[in-house]
């Protein structure tokens, strides 16, 4: 691999896997890591790419090789951790790393085209935006700054689905209104088929279904609500929820979801969910309820097991949540970079109306509730939470 290339991908990969597209760029400013499931022994093998095997699913895969010394991922500005089921191009790659670099996100997603398979409608290209600030990025091919990687990595033990992990990122950012973003701009196909486009309140309850319920109530998450806090366009023009934009800002949202939304009744949920989150506003509402992020949070105790909850043993594929290493001090994160004259889009979170900060009362229930494993693993990503937030942005330049 090069010496010179500030920006990582890391795909997991199959024997069907795509990825090998992508390197027929010209000229690219990314190096690429292999994480082979399979068998064949000659299969990705090429001198400018490193193939690490290891047998599995996709996230306790990926866990396991962030955390050796296989690749020294920690040396680049910006890590994308994908799957071999993406269609795009090396040049698509090289921008979409460059955008998040000059706007100095933290986490991101590109825009998925709008016939790929998603449960989430907020990752489907909107045509209207450059890229839209959001509290919400999906776990298929999230793109993070390498110091916010290496700061939630223990979120990754978690659950080996991955469930939950793409609401509980943007929460973990001090300015999801300017550092969490679905990038319009640079969208890609997904190819794997999934069972479509559902609500999360309708989902089938599998173990990611499972899972996310049990990160949303650990965590304290109250609303699977996925908003757009903000967008930029290509030209440079910015949209907020939060300021005299936002009626403009909606109309543009809502436009450009025609087609994707199952008609006008989907639209008018996201209209709803929206509107909410302007009346609570920026400041009213906590990315991460407030005593989740306190030290004496580690003892709350999860939800009881509602008449309909699943127990993880019915789950064959979720497993319960690793006793979390001890958590690593959190170096500041770097300063901001300079961005625009344009007014800061503020950060926000969603809540349902009405509700006290922490309550979360989930459709499907979340287990047999948490060993003490478990709320040890919740306590270190508690502290996580307040050591990201405390090293944030707020440090001087």
């Amino acid at each position: 691999m090069s010496g010179n290339r500030r920006y990582l991908v890391v795909v997991r990969a199959g024997d069907d896997s795509l990825h090998e597209r992508w390197l027929a760029a010209s000229e690219r400013n990314w190096d690429l890591v292999v994480s082979y499931g399979g068998d064949d022994a000659q299969i990705f093998r090429r001198p400018d790419v490193m193939r690490i095997d290891g047998k599995g699913a996709k996230w306790p895969a990926l866990r396991e090789l962030l955390a050796s010394d296989a690749v020294d991922w920690r040396a680049y500005d910006y890590v994308w951790l994908t799957q071999g089921d993406m269609i795009t191009t090396g040049e698509d790659v090289s921008r979409m790393f460059d955008i998040c670099s000059g706007l100095d996100l933290w986490v991101a997603h590109p825009a998925l085209h709008r016939d790929s398979p998603t449960n989430h409608t907020i990752t489907l290209h909107n045509p209207a935006f450059g890229l839209r600030f959001v509290n919400f990025v999906e776990a298929t091919a999230p793109v993070f700054q390498t110091r916010f990687l290496g700061a939630v990595l223990p979120s990754l033990q978690l659950n080996d689905s991955g469930g939950g992990l793409g609401y509980l990122w943007p929460r973990l950012v001090d300015d999801a209104g300017r550092r969490c973003a679905v990038i319009d701009s640079v969208p890609m196909q997904r190819m794997r088929p999934m069972h479509g486009a559902v609500r999360f309140e309708e989902a089938p309850v599998t173990a990611e279904r499972h899972d996310t319920v049990q990160v949303m109530a650990a965590f304290q998450i109250a609303e699977a609500a996925e908003i757009n806090i903000g967008a930029l366009m290509r030209s440079g023009e910015r949209y907020s929820l939060f300021d005299d934009s936002c009626d403009a800002f909606m109309g543009r949202i809502l436009r450009g979801m025609v087609g994707v939304a199952a008609g006008p009744h989907a639209l008018g949920l996201v209209y709803m969910a929206h509107e909410r989150a302007r009346r609570a506003g920026p400041l009213a509402v906590q990315t991460v309820a407030p005593g989740v992020v306190s030290g004496d949070a580690a003892t709350r105790a999860a939800p009881a097991p509602s008449a309909t909850a699943v127990p993880m043993a019915s789950h064959p594929t979720a497993t319960p949540v690793a006793r979390a290493a001890p958590m690593p001090v959190v170096a500041p994160m770097p300063a901001a970079s300079p961005m625009s004259a344009a007014t800061p889009m503020p950060a926000a979170g969603m809540r349902t109306p009405g509700a006290s900060a922490g309550t979360f009362e989930p459709t499907v229930g979340a287990g047999a509730g948490p060993t003490p494993d478990d709320m040890e693993s919740m306590a270190a990503l508690r502290k996580l939470a307040m050591s990201v937030r405390r090293t944030s942005l707020r440090q001087p330049a």
